[in-house]
This record gives C-alpha cells, sequence and structure tokens, in this order.
C-alpha cells in the first residue's frame, strides 16, 4: 500500500497553474523592473553619490551607486550610459556585468545588473545629488544607503580586490 494521495496532485496542480495565471494576466501588469547600476572602482575606492535631501523621494539623503531603470528598448549598456549622463553629467563606458540581484521597493520588484564603468571625466554636473565621494568598503558601512544598493555593498565585501566579471 502507498502513502500517495492522488488528489494531492491535482491539489498542487491547481495551485500552481492559479499561481501562474494571477502573474500573467493579461488583466494585470507585471510589477517587475529591470534595473542597472555602475560601480566606478579605483585605488580600493568606489564611486557613490548622496541623493539631494531636497528631493521628494524616500531616497533623499541615501548613498548610492548611479544607475535606474532600463526603459523600454533600452539594453543595459545604453541605460547606464543614460543615467550617468542624467544623474552626474559625464560620459562613461561601460564593462563587464559582475552582480545579478534584485530588490523590492514599494510594489515593484526589481531585477538588478550591476556593471563595471569607467568615468570619461570626473567633471560632475550634479542634478539629481548632493555630493559625489570615493569611497572604500569600510567607510561604505557607515552610510546610509538606497535599499537597491546593500545586495552589491555585501558583493564588495566579500571581494576586496575589486568586482570579478561573471563568466
Amino acid at each position: 500500500m502507498s502513502d500517495f494521495d492522488p488528489g494531492f496532485a491535482d491539489q498542487l496542480k491547481e495551485l500552481e497553474d492559479e499561481a501562474s495565471s494571477r502573474t500573467a494576466s493579461p488583466d494585470e501588469p507585471l510589477q517587475e523592473t529591470m534595473s542597472v547600476a555602475g560601480v566606478v572602482y579605483r585605488d580600493g575606492a568606489y564611486l557613490m553619490a548622496r541623493r539631494s535631501s531636497q528631493a521628494k523621494s524616500d531616497l533623499a539623503g541615501k548613498w548610492e551607486f548611479v544607475g535606474g531603470k532600463v526603459s523600454n528598448n533600452e539594453g543595459p549598456a545604453t541605460a547606464l550610459r543614460r543615467e550617468f549622463g542624467e544623474e552626474l553629467g559625464v560620459d562613461v563606458n561601460v564593462g563587464p556585468l559582475f552582480y545579478r540581484g534584485s530588490f523590492q521597493h514599494r510594489d515593484t520588484h526589481f531585477t538588478l545588473q550591476v556593471y563595471l564603468v569607467e568615468l570619461q571625466s570626473e567633471a560632475f554636473s550634479l542634478s539629481e545629488h548632493d555630493e559625489v565621494r570615493w569611497l572604500t568598503v569600510p567607510e561604505m558601512a557607515k552610510l546610509e544607503m538606497a535599499s537597491s544598493d546593500y545586495g552589491v555593498f555585501e558583493y564588495l565585501m566579500y571581494h576586496p580586490d575589486g568586482p570579478t566579471p561573471l563568466t
């Protein structure tokens, strides 16, 4: 005699179907967004920017790596070049991907891809931030960061020689 309940498999299938139909419904928008960040690494320090305390956002006064949402029909590298231009007023070269993660902000789930970035200039023109700094990992640990960047920070703690590109 078997302990297997044949009805259990049907119940499990119904639950899986119900769960997948909720996220795949054509009437309900999928609340998942692709986000990118660029990490500039030089001489053991990382470039971070502090959101202006005047910003009408829950990110006001928090430190972050430059980045943001990837727009429709935009690739990650294009989005990073746009974000660095908008936020710091500089051009960048986008290097390899070194970190993938996710985070939740309000009701939206974000998939995050983080790339090494090389600055073309340090003539910053800040629009959304009030300060930029080169910070070591121990210095970062003392700052209040955007929740999206804690996973990146953790990664950097365990890679003292700098980020390693994903293969």
